[in-house]
């Protein structure tokens, strides 16, 4: 299901439940087609709809578990290890954090679950099985900032060396 079909299942979702108006549902949805912002974002222009229950929604739509992965402490070894099989570019181009590996599966926390050309995607990225869970975008860019603070530093330090130092300017 891609993103569209997704959060246009968790709109209905709220409206089902009353937590946001037929309005605000409109609104939401101008916001995303008409300002290409996420859902999310649109969500929390239009309407205030309080985290937790935000996540609930997700869990129920998503039919998987909601985790916040920027309130999970990741170990620095494991992020390190884990640009191996899953390189910074990828997290933050697809929007999806690494919590664990067990054997042969990555349990990777990302807003659409249910985006199975996405977990196709990253299966074949890491060559592993792709255990999803939902998390808030906010969730995925607060983790990537705590997590990759590091690793983001070292890629502009070695972008700054071999390109001089208006590499941002190039980016």
């Amino acid at each position: 299901m891609n993103d569209q079909e997704f959060f246009q299942r968790v709109g209905k979702t709220l409206l089902s439940y009353q937590l946001i108006s037929d309005k605000q549902h409109a609104e939401v949805d101008d916001l995303v087609r008409q300002k290409g912002l996420s859902y999310e974002h649109a969500l929390s222009q239009a309407a205030q709809v309080d985290l937790l229950t935000y996540k609930k929604v997700l869990e129920e739509v998503s039919g998987c578990i909601a985790v916040d992965p920027s309130q999970i402490t990741i170990d620095k070894d494991f992020i390190d290890s884990i640009l191996e099989v899953l390189p910074l570019s990828v997290v933050v181009a697809l929007k999806v954090f690494p919590i664990s590996v067990m054997g042969n599966q990555i349990t990777l926390a990302m807003p659409n679950p249910a985006d199975d050309n996405l977990i196709t995607e990253l299966e074949s990225t890491t060559s592993m099985r792709v255990k999803p869970v939902v998390t808030t975008y906010r969730g995925v860019q607060q983790a990537i900032e705590l997590n990759y603070a590091s690793n983001l530093r070292d890629v502009l330090k070695e972008l700054r060396e071999s390109n001089g130092d208006n590499v941002l300017d190039k980016v």
